[in-house]
């Protein structure tokens, strides 16, 4: 899990426990690999997708929560945005 100790990583991991043990190791892995530019937004938010099995309903909670961990890192929250209003178009 990631080791973010920002409230808002912890309001994020409060919301996971309602999640399977795996589905909440994916999203801090994709969380954590964007926050360390070892991916692109676009590809964390592909992969988020799938655990949701590509529901966008049940995803919009999580990404509301994962853009307010980067709310000091104004470039890759509005990178995330971006994707994120991407991917609600192409869907």
């Amino acid at each position: 899990m990631l080791t973010f100790r920002s409230p808002s990583f912890r309001t994020l991991q409060s919301f996971l426990r309602n999640l399977s043990p795996h589905a909440q190791l994916s999203i801090s892995s994709n969380v954590q690999s964007f926050r360390a530019s070892e991916s692109s937004s676009p590809d964390m938010l592909d992969n988020i997708f799938n655990v949701f099995d590509r529901n966008l309903g049940l995803m919009a909670p999580v990404v509301a929560k994962i853009v307010d961990i980067f709310a000091n890192n104004k470039e890759k929250q509005s990178d995330l945005l971006r994707s994120w209003n991407r991917l609600k178009i192409e869907v």
